[in-house]
C-alpha cells in the first residue's frame, strides 16, 4: 500500500497514460501475423521499428522491448492473472497455481482490492482515472450476479473513484472500448451516440490524461478478434489501433507526460492458433519518462514502474 509522505505530489510533470491492449504479443512477420506489412505504420515510425519479434528500441524519449507475459509458469498466460499482475505488480499465476482465464476468482480479487495501482495512486492523492465507458445495464448485471467483473472494474472499485458512463461518452469525457463507439448501439442498445474517428477518441483521452497524474485506458477488441483467428479484420483493427495510438502518443509527449502501452499476453499476432500465445508482450513508452521502463522485463514490472514515475515529490 501507499506510503505516507510528508511532501506534495509533483504529478503535474509526471503525468502516465496507461494504455492496456488485450491480448498482444510479438512475433516473427507471417502470413498469420496482422502486424506484417507495416500495419502500424504510424506507431512504427513514432518508436523506430516494427511491431514484430526482435523489437528493441532505446533511447531517451522511446523504450519499446518485448517482456514476459508467463510470470515464469508453465501454459498459456491468460487474462485473469495477467490483467491482476499488470494492476498489482504481484505473481498472480504462481499465486493461483496456475494462469486463470477471464475474470478474477476469489484469490485475485481479494489481491487486487487490497493493492493496486490505481488505489494506491488515488489513496497517494493523486488525480486518477479509469477513461473507459460504462452503461447502466452493466451494473445492474453485476448487482444481479449474472456477469462477473474485470481485474479493470475491481480495481477501479478498490480505488473509490468514479466509473464513466456513456453520458461521459457523449460529452468527449471518455472512450469507449472499441475506440470509435461502433459497438455501442450493439452492447448497450443507444442509437444516440455517435461514431467517431480514432483522432478524435485519442483526443478526448489525451484531454483527460492532461488532467490526471495516471489515467488507464483499456481495448479488448485485439483478444477478440485474436480469437476469431481472421487476419483481415484483425488488420483493420489494428489500422484504427495505430491512428488512436499515433494522435495520443503526440498530445501526451507535446503535454508533457509519458505514454505506456503493453498487454497482458498473446493472441492477435498469430491468427492461426485463434488462442493466446507464450509470445513476449510489447512494453511501449515514449515521452519525457520513456528511460524509466529500461528495466521492465516482465507484464509484473509495469505497475511498479508507473508508481515510481508518478509518486515523485517535489520539495516545499
Amino acid at each position: 500500500m501507499a506510503a505516507s509522505y510528508g511532501g506534495r505530489m509533483n504529478w503535474q510533470g509526471r503525468r502516465i497514460c496507461f494504455v492496456f491492449v488485450d491480448g498482444i504479443g510479438l512475433a516473427p512477420e507471417s502470413g498469420s501475423n496482422p502486424f506484417s506489412g507495416g500495419t502500424m505504420a504510424g506507431l512504427e515510425e513514432r518508436i523506430g521499428m516494427p511491431l514484430l519479434a526482435g523489437l528493441s528500441v532505446h533511447r531517451v524519449d522511446c523504450v519499446a522491448h518485448g517482456i514476459d507475459a508467463t510470470m515464469g509458469v508453465p501454459g498459456l498466460p491468460q487474462s485473469a492473472t495477467g490483467q491482476a499482475a499488470l494492476f498489482t505488480g504481484k505473481n498472480t499465476a504462481l499465486l493461483c497455481d496456475g494462469h486463470m482465464p477471464a475474470f478474477p476468482g476469489r484469490i485475485l480479487t481479494a489481491l487486487i482490492r487490497q493493492d493496486n495501482i490505481l488505489k494506491r495512486a488515488a489513496e497517494a492523492g493523486i488525480p486518477v482515472t479509469f477513461a473507459n465507458a460504462y452503461s447502466g445495464a452493466y451494473f445492474e448485471e453485476l448487482a444481479a450476479d449474472t456477469r462477473a467483473p474485470s481485474a479493470t472494474t475491481l480495481s477501479v472499485m478498490a480505488a473509490g473513484i468514479r466509473f464513466r458512463m456513456l453520458e461521459d461518452l457523449c460529452a468527449g469525457e471518455a472512450v469507449y472500448w472499441d475506440i470509435t463507439r461502433a459497438m455501442v448501439q450493439t452492447r448497450t442498445g443507444r442509437e444516440d451516440v455517435p461514431r467517431i474517428q480514432p483522432e478524435e477518441a485519442a483526443s478526448h483521452l489525451a484531454g483527460l490524461a492532461r488532467m490526471h497524474g495516471l489515467v488507464l485506458y483499456e481495448t479488448f477488441m485485439t483478444d477478440m478478434l485474436g480469437h476469431k483467428g481472421r487476419v483481415d479484420e484483425a488488420r483493420d483493427f489494428l489500422v484504427i489501433l495505430d491512428r488512436f495510438l499515433s494522435v495520443l502518443a503526440d498530445a501526451v509527449v507535446a503535454d508533457g507526460g509519458t505514454l505506456v502501452v503493453t498487454s497482458d499476453h498473446g493472441n492477435i499476432e498469430d491468427c492461426a492458433t485463434r488462442s493466446h500465445t507464450t509470445n513476449p508482450v510489447p512494453l511501449i513508452a515514449l515521452g519525457r519518462q520513456a528511460e524509466a521502463f529500461e528495466g521492465v522485463n516482465s507484464i509484473m514490472d509495469v505497475p511498479g514502474c508507473i508508481w515510481q514515475c508518478i509518486s515523485a515529490l517535489e520539495a516545499m
